[in-house]
């Protein structure tokens, strides 16, 4: 049995992401015009030095944003990948888990063996429902992929596709308002997010938020203190001043 054309979901890069590929690649040819304008001597280094840079973000965007990049979910099979499509039946599907910037999952065979199948690139922006434009945060991705998979019919997968097809709720619940699964879902979510520290935080409680705004649960607010505020300011400062030593050494 086929999936209806209009019952399967394609997660493609979403406008954030071109955005942000646009704007970084913008910022990087003006500080290149910049310095070159300020050292002309140097201009064959700098312009070799930005380029460098700017390539790479290129082409990782372009990867990215690729049809080939796209996640598809019929009532029969996943698709996804980097540049090329892999589909798996469903009753093949293994394990799915976040990879570094990526979801992966893995494949299982006709002996019951596993192993690593498909990587999709999934950052902390999400990805888009080509069909609505609805953003998807890598938590409700994966949380649609397993709900797929356990499905025990297809009949099933259909009703879980059109479930999933509709808007984002667009009435907000308190914690107090969820059922007894979501509230200990959440809870989960918010302790995971209290205790995090590093680069990867930032993006993490971006996609949490991101979470509970799709599934139309109330953030609480946090209280953020004076002395975060002010290291926060001293890092940006810093990294400022690190990239002009950085480039002052170029020219």
């Amino acid at each position: 049995m086929r999936s209806p054309r209009g019952n399967s979901i394609v997660l493609k890069a979403g406008r954030q992401k071109k955005i942000w590929l646009v704007g970084v690649s913008v910022l990087f040819i003006v500080l290149g015009l910049v310095l070159v304008s300020f050292a002309p001597g140097s201009a064959m280094g700098v312009l070799a030095f930005i380029g460098f840079f700017l390539v790479i973000v290129i082409v990782g965007g372009l990867v990215d944003t690729s049809k080939g990049a796209r996640i598809t979910l019929t009532v029969s099979s996943i698709s996804g990948g980097t540049l090329r499509q892999k589909t798996i039946p469903w009753d093949q599907l293994g394990d799915v888990w976040v990879g570094d910037e990526t979801v992966e999952w893995e494949r299982s065979d006709s002996s019951g063996s596993k192993a690593t199948s498909c990587q999709t690139p999934y950052g902390p922006m999400g990805r888009e429902c080509l069909h609505n434009g609805r953003t998807v945060s890598l938590e409700l991705a994966i949380e649609w992929i397993e709900a797929l998979r356990d499905a025990s019919s297809e009949e099933e997968r259909e009703e879980l596709l059109r479930k999933f097809r509709g808007a984002a709720p667009k009435i907000l619940r308190s914690l107090n308002q969820l059922t007894t699964e979501e509230r200990a879902k959440a809870h989960q979510l918010l302790s995971e997010i209290k205790n995090l520290r590093g680069d990867y935080s930032f993006d993490r409680r971006m996609e949490v938020r991101q979470y509970f705004k799709e599934k139309g649960w109330a953030f609480p607010k946090q209280n953020v203190s004076t002395t975060k505020v002010a290291i926060g300011w001293l890092l940006i400062i810093a990294t400022v001043i690190f990239w002009i030593f950085f480039f002052s050494l170029l020219i």
